[in-house]
């Protein structure tokens, strides 16, 4: 009877999904109406299914080196952000940060040993992700078509340009890393694929978000060099994934001088940014915020100002701030001690963790490059729960890839 009950109801990876994103939902208009706060009730019904999932096979563990070292430097990163609360600057803010926190551990935890946990859950995990990108891009699109519609997409989306930027940008990359690895070579698959790509770069280009854009071209050249280098013929990745990368490079290029560019805000943005970087230093610009991170950390750099310090430091209130960069941030609020557990948490699943030739190793291992570079442009640490899931992923990678996929460690 309990495991019928399990079975009915919505698979794990679908809430798991919804949580990781439900800031952006509790911005849409489509949930505007809901009695209470989505983003409570979305990480309760996620905690509680993943433990009955746990309970359900009586808290069986599958756990690799990567996924061990991983959990002992996640608790450790935890206990030193509860004990940074005895000397932080903040009390109300403090607490709420610390407690979402919790749910930043519980992504990793999820990613590890719920979904790593089987291949037939990371697939679907990520293929919950794409539908849920191309569902938000429809948000920007309705607005963009819309006859009366005369301005700034930034202002007139429903969600967040940013979140949703980031949103659409996922599923675009997904969707390139599964062009360009698998060999099925159906035209009309590939035309549609590419329209379907062509589509979203629109919408990427269009959102005027600057840091996912940056994130997105340093992907794509990780996908690109790592499907280069690949050796294993068995997914053609001489002749036949060569010629996708040199079409992608073709396809994206030309994409941006044949559509009418005025539309393109992301790129007039980034171009603004690069060419007036000077004024980021002023009050409030994102340099002035990570110059004044940096000085907390050097007044106290061994153990920080405690979390949830920076609104109390800068502003003189109690409330949410940050310096939209995870490292300055870290540094800033946790001391050298942070800093070095949160670039040890990094430092596995790029550099330990052993590569493979498999789809679904390369899929988290170059979304987790893209988030790992959003997370230096907006955000505060507790938002960035999905980075925390890929590392869980790419950790238990060894645990649900077969063992012939796996390559030597890269050196």
């Amino acid at each position: 009877m309990y495991s019928i009950i399990i079975k009915g109801m919505a698979s794990f990876e679908l809430i798991f999904v919804l949580f990781l994103y439900s800031g952006a939902i509790k911005g849409s208009l489509l949930f505007s109406w809901f009695p209470i706060d989505i983003t409570i009730l979305l990480s309760l019904l996620n905690v509680m299914v993943g433990l009955c999932l746990l309970f359900q096979r009586r808290f069986k563990l599958f756990i690799n080196q990567y996924v061990l070292s991983m959990t002992i430097l996640m608790s450790c990163f935890l206990i030193w952000v509860f004990m940074s609360m005895l000397w932080s600057l903040s009390g109300y803010y403090a607490l709420n940060k610390s407690i979402a926190m919790l749910l930043l551990a519980w992504s990793f935890f999820s990613g590890a040993f719920i979904v790593g946990s089987s291949m037939v859950r990371v697939k679907r995990f990520f293929s919950l992700i794409v539908i849920l990108g191309l569902i938000f891009s429809a948000d920007a699109m309705l607005l963009l078509s819309a006859e009366d519609y005369s301005g700034d997409v930034m202002m007139g989306l429903t969600n967040d340009y940013i979140i949703t930027s980031i949103m659409i940008s996922t599923s675009l990359l997904l969707i390139t890393v599964h062009h360009v690895i698998t060999v099925k070579k159906s035209n009309i698959r590939n035309i549609i694929l590419g329209l379907v790509q062509l589509y979203l770069l629109f919408m990427v280009l269009t959102l005027g978000a600057k840091g996912p854009l940056i994130a997105l071209i340093i992907a794509y050249s990780v996908l690109f060099s790592y499907a280069y280098s690949l050796k294993n013929t068995t997914i053609s990745t001489t002749k036949s994934t060569k010629s996708k990368i040199y079409f992608y490079l073709i396809f994206f290029i030309s994409s941006i001088f044949l559509i009418d560019n005025e539309q393109f805000i992301s790129i007039e943005r980034l171009v603004y940014f690069v060419v007036n970087f000077s004024n980021q230093s002023d009050l409030g610009g994102r340099v002035w915020l990570n110059f004044i991170a940096l000085n907390m950390w050097m007044e106290d750099p061994i153990m920080g100002k405690g979390i949830g310090s920076f609104g109390v430091y800068v502003y003189d209130q109690d409330f949410k701030a940050y310096s939209h960069n995870i490292f300055t941030e870290t540094m800033a609020e946790l001391g050298l001690i942070g800093l070095l557990l949160l670039v040890f948490i990094f430092y596995i699943p790029l550099r330990l963790v052993p590569r493979s030739d498999n789809i679904m190793f390369i899929i988290p291992y170059v979304g987790f490059i893209f988030y790992l570079v959003t997370v230096q442009f907006s955000g505060s640490l507790p938002d960035h729960k999905i980075l925390f899931t890929l590392i869980g992923i790419i950790s238990a990678s060894s645990v649900y890839l077969p063992r012939s996929n796996l390559i030597r460690k890269v050196k």
